[in-house]
């Protein structure tokens, strides 16, 4: 039953987090490259803003976080309507 009330439940419950980790590992390239320029180990690319680069980064972190945890919160609410 829980399935056919939340057909895509499980692909989702593998997608978010897939998607947490792809973004903690660019967090950590985006803040060792930002590590890089402030100590002077490597040249600033033109156009690009490390910081800029890690907020974007951080800021899917803190969404897909929000977002897997809110569908555990779903789950656990269905299964507990189920049983």
């Amino acid at each position: 039953r829980e399935e056919a009330e939340a057909p895509f439940a499980k692909a989702r419950l593998f997608v978010w987090p897939t998607l947490f980790a792809a973004a903690v590992v660019a967090t950590y390239f985006a803040a060792t490259g930002m590590l890089a320029v402030a100590v002077g180990a490597r040249e600033q690319a033109a156009g690009s803003s490390p910081l800029v680069d890690l907020g974007i980064d951080l800021t899917a972190v803190g969404t897909t976080g929000f977002l897997w945890k809110r569908e555990l919160d779903a789950r656990d609410s269905r299964l507990r309507r189920i049983a």
